[in-house]
């Protein structure tokens, strides 16, 4: 076929070819030249693997596993910064396992540049059978059990793992996402396997209730999501036998016991779904790597035509399904979290055909403004809400061929949600007064050229994207874009329509019935009081006149979720006064965009020719640069000297008290974008929970202060941000395109320095972070890593109740003023600016801003707002900054916390199995730590996830904290006990030690290639870079080129030293081991317990063999410690290893009845185990008591001589307890003056 001319960005190098199969599907080849660099790079060493031809006939994979991602040394996060921002709510995603709604998502290191592919099948929930809700997403997942080809379970998965790549699928409305990544010179491997999924999947009987047992665990885990309650709620209450009624997720009862009762054959009936839906018609291939575009082809063909023809079309269509929703409509649910907020949804038509003109971008860049003039201006102005969105977001909920969904989403105060009426509908009132103002001033030219103009720079600049993130994007939007348009669509304005915009304001006015409102409460009883007394009053806002009223508030539950709501039809009255409200005289066009650049050009410290020989030097060359201090452990490490450099570090071009400045010029990347990263370090900010909060306080009103300044920036690609990162201190980042970023930096500066402070902005900031702190501990995974780290924190650390606390007792702005001009009179600057900007214009940056610092500082404890003049500050040097240090664990016991899920509803467990190592001072510690997380990651996740089904979260990986490296399991669980889970992991543990010992040596050989080619990738965008530099600059750490130097020392380690490293700090037969296990216990029997007990007989014979098997199996017994019903244990115990009659004795006789209980065979172990947890949920105390004796399971596999201590207070635990020392192992020195 003729190739395409696709429009692509100048600084695009990468060539395509689109093409169509003989059979229909549709392709685009991606040939990458980074991937062929590091193709190149990886034909030289594959010596260390087998052949590829070897490995494609095998058929079969042992587990093995890949990086996790936070790899600890060179690119990962460093752990555990007491009171930071990342501790304080709900959108921190640290350590989280999980992904999107798919199979899995594992990760990588940043800056990997690898081969990708991803399908596309054109067909999603949308097709879902009434009777077997969910069966797409049920899909997506059996294609990952194997295939005629490649009939093991988990041959893609290992064969992608063993080469350092990752696999994640994701169903949505209308298709179905199918991608990889892998190491490029094994990409001919992963595209076999892959490509088995669309010609023969075999569908094992032996699967199926595995892996729906995996999608129940996946939806049990969104279960206290407000995001997925509020978009299933929204599912529920659409127009009866609209496509839009459905329940997408599937669960057990959806896609196993409900069919099986109605006589439906589960596994014949997703056969003939598959083979009805999935053809190749439907399908949308895209496929990235370094081989010429033939060499690509010729894979496709030879693997891709085989994909049968089947009997399915082209993709089905819905665009006679007509609109969703009824319309003017509220409803009212209860939020999780601890906040209010309110999401008003526009019906608008299918806008695909108009992805060239994109009119709904006009309406949104204008209604989700933060700029002077701005509808959330006008709101904080009022003290009504704290965040605002508006737009279509790019899911398949909000658009598909039926409808697309516009909706602007209102986080609000108290006083919002109480303003007016009541339940938020005073901001909804002053939102139609804004479109009132678009609609009457009429589409604006400028307005939508400068939305043009600062698209096609974006694209003109666009930075590198990720392999895979790329071919997943692509696939997913080729079924409806213009073959020449796939790159650019996004950034696509060719064409002002104004009639189109002015169309869609018409369908966004009060008295059409396109739209409806959804308010998500914590406050919801109150609010339904409010709703029924209002009800019950002829003369309220709800009344319409007669004496219909009480009818207009009618109560229901959602089936699925089980949540209780209110359906509010809202009176023509109210509707009607909206439509008739004058324009408030505080509502206007945003101004034209200061920050938009003008200035591209591309620096340089020197002459063009030098600059771009420096651009061009290969990384032999950029090695003989490199100071003997950046090399940890010193030039004597002769085991680590790097053989290659993969980028010249950043030099330290300023070093005295007050300011440390490092710099790189970073020309290679061709972008005129730079970044600017500084911390702020003071003993202030270690000073207390109090000084904590006064921190964060003091970042939020400084980003308040710059709101509507920093959205132009951001709309102008010019981003700024402000953290608290607690006892560490602040973190300022500025970065995006470089002509005006020090314009913006000083504007932050300033505004931190003077800490003025609007009226309205203190109770919002004050509220908004005290609801953060109460919603930090929600979800199990992110308590347990909490806890983890408030258990081993050194230094001052305070836990979220804590800083909840403390925020309490601060009432005025004053005193964040007063704490903000005491730490900048005795504060250290350090920073590092990367990118477009010479180290002339770097230092006059610094130095200013340091100088605004101190000269400002005085204005921060201003309280009326004026200026004071200059006051005297203390300049503090680097090495008087706070060192954070970890505790040491005490080797040969092994530790135990348990602590109650905050949130009542929450029926998942975690358990976070923490294994510390040591200091990664030592360079070889780090590298085996790596080395077995790599050969570790996949078998943890098939055993205890694929074949056990503990949970859809399950994971493992290296943790670095506070410079001391660990190794960590982590299973959030609704189906299985606390103790239940850790016993599991435990077991693997130990058998896979053994499994270690008989590893062949060539397996061995390719996990140390497939982890070497992770640390070995380059960076591909400017901001992973930065962000890799600015970790080592933020810990004072300066290991720039670790990640080379572990490279270099990978290649000594052997076989027999991971294995003895294994045996000595993971293996739960070791002596030496020292472990701290963290458990989250929910509050609430299992959703998965409760669905097996309402099984019939046969179920339960069914399941109690597979349990059987799997205790065989993995030398487990049944556990015998209930859930314990929210309460923590107290006091410390000690409980001696083994499960005979001492051990019975110790525990307590309440301990032995349930492992007496926990070994009778056949049906009495099922009804034992459904009795505890029921006893656990009906008699919380009385179960705590009882499982404080309950973890024989895992005693039982220690050394013998090891402890079981249950850890009651992390604070008392630590006290007294030895800490490693402070992290260094290198000393930064200034670059040499040329």
């Amino acid at each position: 076929m003729k190739e395409l001319d696709l429009i692509k960005s100048s600084n695009d190098k990468k060539d395509y070819k689109y093409l169509k199969l003989s059979n229909g599907i549709a392709v685009l080849l991606i040939h990458d030249p980074a991937v062929a660099e590091a193709l190149a790079a990886e034909d030289g060493k594959q010596a260390m693997d087998v052949s590829e031809d070897g490995e494609q006939q095998s058929g079969s994979g042992s587990g093995s596993g890949s990086d996790d991602d936070e790899d600890m040394s060179g690119s990962g996060s460093e752990e555990g910064s007491s009171g930071s921002e990342e501790d304080e709510g709900e959108e921190s995603d640290e350590e989280e396992a999980g992904g999107k709604k798919g199979k899995k998502q594992k990760g990588q290191m940043a800056g990997s540049k690898k081969a990708a592919a991803a399908m596309a099948v054109g067909v999603g929930s949308f097709s879902d059978p009434s009777e077997m809700q969910g069966l797409s997403h049920y899909l997506e997942h059996m294609l990952f059990m194997g295939s005629d080809k490649f009939p093991d379970e988990n041959e893609y998965d290992a064969y992608l793992s063993k080469h350092g790549g990752s696999s994640n699928a994701f169903t949505e409305l209308e298709f179905t996402n199918y991608h990889f990544e892998v190491a490029p010179a094994h990409l001919e491997g992963a595209l076999d396997r892959f490509a088995q999924f669309f010609v023969a999947p075999l569908f094992k009987a032996g699967a199926l209730e595995r892996e729906v047992q995996a999608v129940d665990s996946e939806f049990s885990g969104v279960l206290q999501s407000d995001h997925s309650r509020l978009a299933q709620l929204m599912c529920h209450t659409s127009k009866a036998g609209h496509i839009y009624n459905k329940f997408s997720w599937g669960n057990l009862a959806s896609l196993w016991s409900q069919p099986r009762a109605a006589g439906i054959d589960v596994r014949q009936r997703i056969i003939d779904y598959y083979r009805a839906q999935y053809g190749p018609a439907r399908m949308s291939l895209v496929l990235l790597g370094g081989q010429p575009l033939d060499q690509l082809e010729s894979w496709v063909r030879q693997l891709f035509d085989a994909v049968p023809q089947g009997v399915a079309g082209p993709p089905p269509a819905f665009s006679d399904a007509g609109m969703p929703f009824e319309g003017r409509v509220l409803y009212v649910a209860p939020a999780v979290k601890e906040h209010h907020e309110v999401t008003v949804t526009f019906q608008l038509p299918c806008l695909r055909p108009l992805y060239a003109s994109k009119p709904d971008h006009y309406i949104s860049h204008l209604v989700g403004h933060e700029g002077p003039g701005s509808l959330l201006a006008a709101l904080k102005a009022r003290g009504w809400a704290i965040e605002l969105c508006a737009g279509v977001d790019d899911d398949g909920y909000s658009a598909n061929t039926a409808a697309y969904l516009f909706t602007v989403s209102i986080v609000l105060t108290e006083a919002g949600l109480a303003a007016g009426p009541g339940c938020g509908l005073a901001p909804v009132a002053l939102l139609f007064q804004y479109l009132r103002l678009l609609t009457e001033t009429g589409p604006q030219a400028w307005v939508w050229q400068e939305i043009a103009a600062i698209a096609g720079m974006k694209f003109r600049f666009a930075e590198e994207e990720d392999s895979c993130d790329l071919v997943t994007r692509l696939a997913s939007n080729m079924s409806w874009v213009a073959p020449q348009h796939l790159l650019a669509a996004e950034y696509l304005h060719e064409e002002w329509q104004p009639e189109k915009v002015a169309e869609l304001l018409q369908c966004m006015q009060p008295a059409s019935s396109s739209f409806r409102i959804d308010l998500l409460t914590k406050s919801y009883a109150a609010v339904q009081q409010q709703l029924q007394e209002a009800a019950a009053d002829p003369t309220s806002w709800l009344s319409s006149g007669d004496s219909s009223s009480s009818s207009r508030v009618q109560g229901f539950t959602e089936p699925w979720f089980k949540m209780d709501a209110l359906l509010v039809k809202l009176p023509d009255s109210l509707t009607g006064g909206w439509a008739e409200s004058a324009v408030a005289d505080d509502l206007a066009l945003p101004p034209p965009n200061p920050y938009i650049p003008s200035d591209f050009e591309l620096k340089t410290d020197g002459s063009t020719a030098a600059a771009a020989a420096a651009a061009a030097a290969d990384s032999k060359q950029l090695l003989a640069a490199v100071a003997p201090w950046m090399l940890v452990g010193g030039a004597a490490a002769a085991e680590a000297q790097p053989e290659m450099l993969l980028a010249a570090p950043p030099a330290m071009l300023l070093d005295e008290p007050g300011l440390r400045l490092w710099h790189k010029l970073a020309s290679s990347y061709q972008q005129p974008r730079a970044c600017a990263y500084f911390r702020l370090a003071g003993p202030a900010a270690a000073a207390s929970a109090v000084a904590a909060v006064l921190g964060a306080l003091w970042m939020r009103l400084v980003e308040e202060a710059l709101a509507e300044d920093a959205y132009l920036a951001d709309v102008a690609g010019l981003h700024c941000s402000c953290s608290s990162e607690g006892a560490a201190g602040f973190e300022l980042r500025v970065d995006g395109f470089s002509h005006k970023l020090g314009l913006l930096a000083g504007r932050v500066f300033e505004a931190l320095a003077g800490c003025k402070v609007r009226p309205h902005t203190f109770p919002a900031v004050h509220e908004q972070l005290l609801r953060r702190y109460r919603n930090a501990m929600l979800q199990p995974g992110k308590a347990a890593a909490a806890l983890r780290l408030q258990c081993l924190a050194g230094g001052p650390h305070w836990s979220a109740d804590e800083l909840a606390a403390a925020l309490e007792q601060v009432k005025d702005v004053a005193e964040v003023q007063a704490f903000a001009s005491q730490f900048l009179s005795c504060c250290h600057m350090e920073g590092l600016t990367i990118g477009n900007i010479t180290a002339k214009e770097a230092e006059a940056l610094a130095r200013s801003l340091r100088t605004t610092l101190s000269q400002q500082g005085g204005a921060a404890g201003a309280t009326n707002g004026s200026s004071s003049s200059s006051r005297d500050v203390k300049l503090l040097a680097a090495d008087d900054r706070l060192v954070e240090q970890c505790v040491v664990l005490p080797s040969g016991v092994a530790l135990l916390h348990k602590a109650a899920a905050r949130n009542p509803e929450e029926e998942n467990c975690c358990v976070e199995a923490y294994y510390q190592i040591g200091m990664s001072t030592d360079l070889r510690l780090r590298v085996l730590t790596d080395l077995m997380d790599q050969v570790l990651y996949e078998p943890v996740y098939d055993t205890l996830r694929t074949k056990q089904q503990l949970g859809y979260s399950v994971s493992s990986g290296a943790r670095l904290t506070h410079g001391v490296c660990g190794f960590c399991v982590v299973v959030v669980s609704p189906a299985f006990s606390a103790a239940e889970v850790e016993g599991r992991i435990e077991a693997f543990l130990q058998d896979f030690a053994g499994t270690l010992q008989a590893m062949p040596q060539e397996e061995f050989g390719r996990h140390k290639a497939a982890l070497a080619s992770n640390k070995l990738q380059k960076d591909t965008a400017l901001a992973q870079e930065a962000d890799r530099a600015w970790e080592q600059v933020f810990n004072a750490r300066y290991e720039f080129i670790c990640k080379e130097q572990e490279a270099a020392l990978l290649q000594s380690i052997t076989l027999a030293e991971l294995q003895q490293f294994y045996a000595t700090h993971v293996a739960p037969s070791s002596a030496q081991r020292r472990k701290l296990t963290v458990r989250v216990i929910p509050n609430r029997q299992g959703k998965a317990t409760a669905a097996a007990a309402a099984q019939g007989a046969e179920k339960g014979d069914k399941q109690q063999q597979q349990q059987q098997h799997v205790q065989h199996e993995h030398g487990m017994v049944e556990p015998n410690s209930p859930r314990q019903g929210g309460k923590h244990i107290v006091g410390a115990e000690v409980v001696t290893a083994g499960c005979g009659a001492a051990a019975e004795q110790q525990n307590g006789d309440a301990a032995a009845a349930a492992a007496a209980a926990a070994g009778s065979p056949g049906s009495r172990q099922l009804q034992a185990k459904r009795q505890r947890r029921q006893q656990a949920e009906e008699q919380p105390a009385e179960a705590a008591a009882a499982a404080g004796g309950g973890e024989v399971d895992a005693a039982a596999l220690l050394a013998p001589g090891v402890q079981l201590q249950v850890v009651s207070d992390p604070v008392q635990f630590k006290q007294g307890r030895e800490r490693y020392p402070g992290y260094c192992t290198v000393v930064p020195q200034l670059a040499q003056q040329q």
